[in-house]
């Protein structure tokens, strides 16, 4: 169940950028793959953060040869909260995840002074709490614990990348 972190690595203009990590581990025997990275964009000069989450099952690739594993995309990852993350991947029917977490600003103008709500983002952004965070999520979205830990590895390597930025422009990177 040990995470295998991949790196790959690009030298532009003299500088070595870390672009995307793969992160693979074991679950309800299945083997899932988190493959995350930065993207450019030239045309609007920016990066964007994204990727996709795979999930194979090698009993059916052996019986199979027209097996492909599922593959579920996550996009705009470079300012979501883990509740998004979640939200995304339950939108795309990642592991059969069928609850919908509340809306992030539902309550009305209310809603936006209480305490209850800036407890909750001020551990989503706490680095150090970030475990908290995710298993508070998952046991809001009704996740079993092997669940809930692989969601907590897909939002750890993303915020991982997100410290991660690359350096230059995305202009720089095409074009050099």
């Amino acid at each position: 169940m040990g995470m295998k972190p991949q790196h790959f690595e690009e030298i532009i203009m003299g500088k070595l950028i870390d672009l995307s990590d793969i992160v693979t581990f074991q679950l309800d025997d299945k083997t899932i793959t988190a493959n995350i990275g930065w993207e450019a964009d030239e045309k609007r000069d920016s990066w964007e953060l994204c990727g996709s989450v795979a999930i194979s099952d090698a009993e059916k690739a052996l019986y199979s040869k027209w097996y492909r594993p599922d593959y579920y995309e996550l996009q705009h990852l470079e300012s979501v909260w883990p509740e998004d993350i979640y939200r995304q991947l339950q939108q795309e029917g990642f592991l059969g995840w069928k609850k919908e977490l509340p809306s992030s600003n539902r309550g009305g103008w209310g809603a936006f002074y209480s305490n209850t709500r800036a407890a909750k983002n001020a551990q989503q952004a706490d680095k150090n709490r970030l475990q908290e965070a995710v298993s508070a999520i998952g046991v809001s979205a009704g996740l079993c614990k092997s669940h809930i830990e692989a969601l907590v590895r897909i939002v750890q390597l993303i915020n991982e990348l997100k410290e991660k930025r690359p350096t230059v422009s995305a202009r720089e990177h095409y074009f050099g």
